[in-house]
């Protein structure tokens, strides 16, 4: 009998901490998220590490990461589409997991439903294509705002893996390398995700955008071509 309450008891105690879950009771210990550009897509997986930092057990239930991306010229967000959206245990295990679709983000949701004791940690691996297409033509710009979720990160790490043939133009943040087959950026904590690549050899400039470089030469050239072709026509 006594066991019996006592079980009520914790059980009561947790679906009270379920609806309670906040940036109070859990962290994210651990969060490293790896983009990778892979036939004109980008492919997202992450490493999380959830762990109760609280006074008691709690079931963390649904977690949440909205995404989106910029338009407007970087002036305001709205809702990017995801696809393939899988979430596993550290035994491999594949967790409930759904998109919900919105206006201004996109609302991935997994849930644990796994009691997690004080200073207890729960790992999970999460990956997801995202429907985002690079723009420009010569120079593409990447321009995606990190997910955004009520948990706090308390260490976390983020890369960018592009085919070797690209090369980084623009990346103020970013700590660029090489790294086999693959180019590799990479941030610590940060808001968003800003840089610039092109299947041309230029030069890689962090305070002007290579396009923009780019663009100027040709005009510059052009402008030089036309008036060295007017003064010749000029002195025949």
């Amino acid at each position: 009998m006594r066991t019996s309450i006592t079980l009520l008891v914790l059980l009561f105690s947790l679906l009270i901490t379920l609806s309670q879950v906040s940036a109070e009771v859990v962290v994210f210990d651990n969060y490293q998220t790896t983009y990778s550009l892979e036939d004109g897509k980008i492919l997202v997986q992450k490493e999380i590490r959830l762990k109760n930092v609280g006074d008691n057990p709690i079931i963390p239930g649904e977690i949440h990461f909205k995404l989106s991306k910029l338009v407007s010229g970087g002036d305001r967000e709205e809702s990017i589409g995801a696809s393939e959206f899988v979430v596993k245990n550290k035994f491999d295990q594949r967790l409930d997991t759904k998109i919900v679709p919105g206006t201004d983000f996109t609302d991935l949701v997994f849930t644990i439903w796994d009691p997690l004791l004080p200073q207890f940690y729960y790992d999970v691996t999460m990956t997801y294509w995202l429907d985002f297409k690079p723009r420009g033509i010569l120079f593409y710009g990447i321009d995606i705002p990190a997910e955004h979720t009520t948990i706090p990160r308390k260490v976390e790490t983020t890369s960018f893996v592009l085919p070797k043939k690209y090369h980084v133009t623009f990346a103020p943040d970013a700590l660029v390398s090489s790294e086999g087959s693959s180019t590799l950026l990479e941030w610590g904590p940060t808001e968003r995700l800003s840089f610039e690549y092109s299947i041309i050899p230029f030069f890689r400039n962090d305070k002007i955008r290579a396009v923009n470089i780019f663009w100027l030469i040709v005009i510059v050239l052009v402008l030089g071509k036309t008036v060295f072709t007017f003064r010749k026509k000029g002195a025949e």
